[in-house]
Parts: structure tokens; C-alpha cells; sequence
């Protein structure tokens, strides 16, 4: 799933940017769009997809934290993909933006409570809160920490190999960070492996979940070798 320019405050690209981003890493019957607190590219997308002869896929990206009403919650960043119909999509935006005057915002609660969606836990994910479903997913993406992974892995958790993405193509960063005004220091290395290159993100998704299922040994917190599970036991 990529961002678009309707992730407003947080990503660029032009529609026909980002259908053709997507084109370039292999999306060819299927086009798929997840905005940060947006649903207003949804009908130029279905439009744009019908034109390259390919199926649109409509998502929303929203903030889950543990509860509401903290100053300062520590959030995690959700996909969350419609499987037939869009109502449960604007539903839960609508449902996120009543419960907060900032930032749209879900509890876990009511994340693993929406139906008729497939939910993609982002890489900030609290995963004592939520459990393993059929239609809950680990996102893994150029930002998701090792640690999550194998924590993930533990629970029996699947994983969904997704983009995280702020703007379509790495020559795009000059223009993303004037038109966001981003000029803290490191901002090039930060931004350019979040560019959007799928190739870089299954390859990242596949050696993590091979270097766990392998059986490798790891220096945990207590300094002794602990061993991961094998092939047999996953």
C-alpha cells in the first residue's frame, strides 16, 4: 500500500504518480492506497485503476494507541483495507476522528473490533494488546524493528509486507521536504528507505522471518544464546 498526496501533512504524490510508482514494482492487476486519515482519493483511485485496467484496493491509515485521553499517547500507525465494502473504512475514520480533537484516533479495542476490514498492525505495535486473528496482520516494512518481528513470530502473528512510503520515488525527497518544510538533520537516510521500493521490503520481510525460523542463536538481555524456532516448530 502506498501514501498519496491525500495523506495530507505527511506524504506527496500525484495520483498518477503513485499508479505508475506502483506499476514499477510489479502492482499490475491491483492498485492499492492506504492515506493517513484520508478517504479523499478514493474516487479519483477508482477512476485512475479502471483506466490502467487494474482493481483498485482502498485503505485508510489511522492512529491506535492503548486508551484515550492521555496528553501525550504512545500511538502506532494501522492499514486497515476494506475486503468488499467501503462503509466500514469511512466508519472507523469517522469513529477515530470523534475520539480525538488532534489526530484521528483508535483504541486497540476498537481496531481488532472493526469489522468487514483486514487490519495491518503498524511498526510501534503494543502487541500485548491485541491478539492473533484471520484478518490481523504484522505490517513489515524498512521500519519495523527486529524486535517486533520476533516478538510477533512468538505469538504466532502472520506478517503483510507493505510500503512506508512518504512520497513515490527517492529523487521525490527534495520536493517532500520543502513541501513539508522537513529539514532535520539525517532526514536523507530516514526518508530514502521509506521511499517505496517493495523489491527492498519483501527482501527485508523474507531474511527476517528465514533468520528466526532457521534456529539462529541471538545474545538476549541476560547475555546468554537463546535459540529461535525452527522450521518444524513454526
Amino acid at each position: 500500500m502506498f501514501r498519496t498526496g491525500y495523506s495530507f501533512k505527511t506524504a506527496i504524490g500525484h495520483l498518477p504518480d503513485v499508479a505508475a510508482r506502483l506499476k514499477e514494482c510489479g502492482w499490475h492487476e491491483a492498485l492499492p492506497i492506504a492515506d493517513r486519515n484520508s478517504t479523499f482519493a478514493f474516487t479519483k483511485w477508482s477512476k485512475l485503476a479502471k483506466a490502467n485496467k487494474a482493481r483498485p484496493i482502498f485503505g485508510v491509515e489511522l492512529a491506535v494507541t492503548k486508551s484515550l485521553g492521555g496528553k501525550k499517547p504512545i500511538t502506532d500507525h494501522w492499514t486497515f483495507l476494506a475486503k468488499s465494502s467501503l462503509r466500514p473504512l469511512h466508519d472507523l475514520v469517522n469513529a477515530a476522528t470523534r475520539n480525538s480533537v488532534k489526530e484521528p484516533l483508535l483504541t486497540y479495542d476498537q481496531a481488532m473490533a472493526a469489522e468487514g476490514l483486514f487490519k495491518i498492525a503498524g511498526p510501534a505495535a503494543l502487541l500485548d494488546n491485541f491478539a492473533s486473528t484471520e484478518d490481523v496482520f504484522i505490517g513489515l516494512s524498512p521500519a519495523t524493528p527486529y524486535g517486533l518481528i520476533k516478538g510477533a513470530m512468538d505469538r504466532g502473528h502472520r506478517f503483510f509486507a507493505k510500503s512506508d512510503n512518504f512520497y513515490p520515488r527517492a529523487e521525490d525527497l527534495e520536493l517532500y521536504r520543502m513541501a513539508l518544510g522537513c529539514r532535520r538533520a539525517g532526514i536523507k537516510q530516514d526518508l530514502r528507505r521509506m521511499a517505496g521500493d517493495e523489491g527492498a521490503i519483501v527482501q527485508r520481510a523474507a531474511h527476517a522471518i528465514r533468520r528466526f525460523a532457521a534456529g539462529r542463536r541471538v545474545r538476549g538481555r541476560n547475555g546468554h544464546g537463546q535459540r529461535q524456532q525452527s522450521d518444524s516448530e513454526i
